[in-house]
């Protein structure tokens, strides 16, 4: 465990409270997800509590979660279902080509080595 996990275990029960919920999860969806055209399987790196994940799955889509956080992945679950897993997104736990799209809000001005976590991302798309 991190102490960036552990500062985001301690605020999971007030996220989404406090930056916009659900309503902000939809608005963000909604602005994406042009940009995944056919894809049906993607990634959320990042995925907090699920609310752009619940978005995307009401749209249609499987999404996997990926977060450190492991109180933020408990709210994600219940959004989202089993499709969640607890890493860090520097190292995904994901083989090559697994999804077909990948995405990260609000998260890549968290991470150590942000060109790190995007060449995870890239390792893992499925080519086209």
């Amino acid at each position: 465990m991190t102490r960036r996990s552990i500062s985001f275990d301690r605020i999971a029960d007030r996220y989404d409270e406090t930056r916009g919920g659900e309503r902000r999860g939809q608005l963000v969806a909604t602005e994406i997800e042009p940009y995944f055209g056919r894809a049906r399987r993607v990634l959320e790196v990042g995925v907090g509590t699920g609310i752009v994940a619940s978005a995307f799955a009401q749209l249609g889509r499987t999404v996997v979660g990926v977060d450190i956080s492991a109180e933020m992945l408990t709210r994600a679950h219940a959004r989202i279902g089993s499709r969640v897993v607890r890493a860090d997104a520097h190292r995904l736990p994901l083989m090559t080509s697994a999804v077909d799209s990948a995405y990260l809000v609000w998260v890549l001005h968290l991470v150590a080595e942000p060109a790190e976590v995007l060449a995870e991302c890239a390792r893992v798309l499925r080519p086209s």
